[in-house]
């Protein structure tokens, strides 16, 4: 019953967040690195399939349509732009990381 899949975009400083930390968790335990990047990976699984599935982002208006939703097993947030034709993953944000340190981006989603 899941809605129709949109295509997902990850922004550029989303994707450098999402290696980094999966590195710095390699570097911890060698495989926990590619655990996260799997528990990452449904998160945006799920996203695609149930797009309102996380909470609205208390950074930003309600009219901005960002969500986050938490990845299992790790402290961070996907963080995305919910869009007509598309979901855009703003961040990968650590749980400690100062909030809403993505607003200040200079990103904009692609016109297609």
């Amino acid at each position: 019953m899941g809605l129709e899949k949109r295509k997902l975009i990850v922004d550029r400083e989303a994707e450098e967040e999402f290696t980094a930390a999966a590195s710095w968790y390699d570097e911890r335990r060698p495989g926990l690195g590619e655990e996260f990047l799997l528990a990452v990976d449904e998160i945006f699984r799920l996203i695609r399939q149930f797009p309102g599935i996380g909470k609205r982002a208390p950074e930003v208006s309600k009219a901005s349509g960002i969500r986050k939703i938490a990845v299992e097993g790790f402290p961070y947030w996907v963080v995305y732009q919910e869009l007509p034709a598309l979901l855009y993953v703003v961040a990968i944000a650590h749980f400690r990381r100062r909030p809403g340190f993505w607003r200040f981006r200079k990103w904009s989603p692609p016109s297609r």
